[in-house]
């Protein structure tokens, strides 16, 4: 089974993203993202959907998204370069 990461998962691409891959009952997805309570939200109807914290600025949380990933994908935000 897949399992893929989308970090950036709220925004607008990774919104549209999710929404594609999560019609494939095979894969299975973690919404990666620094707000979770909305997050928990958007995704609530989405069944093969986890939402786990990730921040780019906080490396103790990379461990917990990352485990048992097969695919990433990295829709990076443009203001990250410059935090």
């Amino acid at each position: 089974m897949e399992h893929i990461l989308v970090l950036g998962a709220t925004g607008n691409i990774g919104l549209s993203l999710i929404q594609t891959l999560s019609q494939d009952p095979t894969i299975k997805i973690t919404a990666g993202v620094r707000q979770t309570t909305t997050a928990k939200e958007i995704f609530a109807d989405y069944a093969n959907v986890e939402v786990k914290k990730f921040d780019f600025l906080d490396p103790t949380t990379f461990e917990n998204c990352l485990t048992d990933i097969t695919k990433v994908f990295f829709i990076r935000p443009p203001t990250i370069g410059s935090a």
